[in-house]
């Protein structure tokens, strides 16, 4: 018997450990990829490059999984969510979701982006209550509304010396990452009322982000020519890793995280997600970091915590 009980709580560790290391690679993995977004910005390749290279690979990448495809992602029915619902959801919730975030990610620091970002989870509470649950009381309750005043609140002091000291005239940075809230909200609504099958939801994504890409070449070509930058070896590589890192096995990931790991303990641990996009820009990209990004990054995670907070009851596990 004691032989039994010990090998089932070895099960249940292992099986947490295992929720826990796809849950830090993903965090871990969305850091790099922001990290290497800035630094391709500095050597001329655009979001708009990133999004067509990254596509490619990803498509690609998708294809060779195909015949695996319920196995990594589950039950994949293509047309349990319906044609229009799952066309939106690939172009909010891939093509343009990235491709905002990474224009954001181009022209301000990698933690601001990530922390001002975070804001989506209280607002998508209220907006998923008011259009999915019929429920005006559940979206306006005092707490969560205390909750979208905090993050706000964090936002304004993440990035205070820009907005106050500095007093920068361009901020198109902010209205990218703001999009990209947009566009995450927009997804996340979408996905609680439909049933988005995972694997067919990034293909179609990745190839709107990839039409999106050229057809913005397209645009901007002169005489017919396409301007498309040919990157660098090297380049290449990290371009790969994004189109299978970054744009498929990070949703793998997360989908793995949430089948052994309680969704109470992913959303406390997601809290680490811009504290570590942050520290990563500071250790590789030399980004500043100031007491009132200190004070932003707290207001921002304690507005999240104070939004989601529920007391535990006897009727509630």
């Amino acid at each position: 018997m004691s032989g039994s009980r010990l090998g089932e709580n070895n099960g249940i560790s292992n099986v947490m450990m295992l929720g826990y290391t796809y849950l830090f690679s993903r965090i871990i993995i969305s850091a790099m990829y922001n990290i290497s977004v800035k630094h391709f910005k500095n050597t001329g390749i655009s979001a708009i490059d990133i999004a067509f290279y990254s596509s490619i690979f990803g498509i690609i990448f998708l294809l060779i999984v195909f015949p695996f495809k319920e196995k990594m992602f589950g039950k994949q029915d293509i047309k349990s969510a319906g044609f229009w619902p799952l066309m939106f959801a690939s172009l909010f919730g891939v093509a343009l979701y990235v491709l905002f975030y990474n224009m954001a990610t181009a022209k301000l620091q990698v933690g601001r982006v990530a922390v001002t970002y975070y804001i989506y989870p209280v607002f998508f509470y209220v907006i998923g209550s008011i259009l999915v649950d019929k429920d005006t009381k559940k979206a306006f309750n005092p707490k969560i509304l205390t909750g979208i005043f905090i993050c706000v609140l964090g936002v304004f002091f993440t990035n205070y010396n820009e907005i106050v000291v500095q007093r920068v005239s361009d901020y198109s940075g902010y209205i990218y990452v703001l999009l990209s809230v947009f566009c995450m909200v927009t997804f996340s609504v979408i996905a609680k009322k439909y049933k988005i099958p995972t694997y067919w939801f990034l293909l179609i994504g990745q190839f709107i982000s990839l039409g999106i890409a050229f057809f913005n070449y397209v645009g901007s070509s002169h005489g017919g020519h396409l301007k498309i930058p040919v990157p660098s070896f090297t380049q290449i590589s990290i371009l790969i890793l994004f189109g299978i890192l970054a744009n498929v096995m990070r949703e793998f990931m997360r989908i793995k995280s949430i089948e052994y790991l309680p969704i109470s303990q992913i959303s406390t641990w997601n809290y680490f997600s811009p504290l570590i996009t942050g520290l990563s820009g500071i250790l590789f990209l030399h980004e500043t970091f100031t007491v009132y990004d200190a004070i932003g990054y707290s207001l921002v995670i304690g507005g999240n915590v104070i939004a989601n907070f529920k007391l535990k009851s006897a009727k509630t596990q």
